[in-house]
């Protein structure tokens, strides 16, 4: 067993963390997070048309959230991954947020999202948000770990009136 000890856990040493179990491991990164390996090779095929069936819970999740977005809408993906989601939804919405701590995840999701200056990704934890109070209008959660304190730190966060949409369970 090694133990790798780093100053922060932040995006950074994250990112630092990743390289060098690849390079301790003399392996790819699809070996170290295959689990992730499913979302990662998603095809984005539906950017502006979403295809709809009983066995595709991302398709009917996003239709669900689209519903209530407009031009003034301001939300944040909790555990927003490689950022597909955020691209169906930024269609729509004035600003879109994404957060998530998975180190990997979020360097692919700022490549895919380099041109659309409508969203914005943060290396950030769902249990203390930095965000001002009554931010979001949508918060979403697709899986992301929930716990007590990042219940308080939704409720902070969303506006009176606001929506947070969650799927737990497959």
């Amino acid at each position: 067993v090694i133990f790798l000890k780093y100053k922060n856990n932040n995006f950074n040493d994250q990112r630092q963390i990743l390289k060098d179990i690849k390079h301790r491991c003399k392996c790819s990164s699809n070996s170290i997070w295959d689990y992730y390996s499913n979302v990662k090779n998603r095809d984005k095929f539906y950017l502006d048309k979403i295809s709809i069936s009983g066995n595709d819970h991302r398709a009917n999740f996003e239709l669900i959230v689209k519903s209530f977005i407009d031009k003034e809408t301001i939300m944040l993906d909790e555990g927003c991954g490689i950022a597909d989601h955020l691209l169906v939804y930024s269609k729509g919405a004035k600003k879109i947020y994404g957060i998530d701590t998975n180190t990997e995840l979020i360097i692919d999701s700022l490549e895919n999202i380099k041109d659309r200056p409508e969203i914005e990704i943060s290396w950030m934890d769902n249990n203390d948000l930095e965000f001002n109070n009554e931010s979001f209008n949508i918060i979403t959660n697709v899986f992301s770990i929930q716990t007590e304190q990042s219940c308080k730190e939704a409720h902070r966060t969303l506006k009176k009136g606001g929506r947070y949409i969650r799927v737990i369970g497959a």
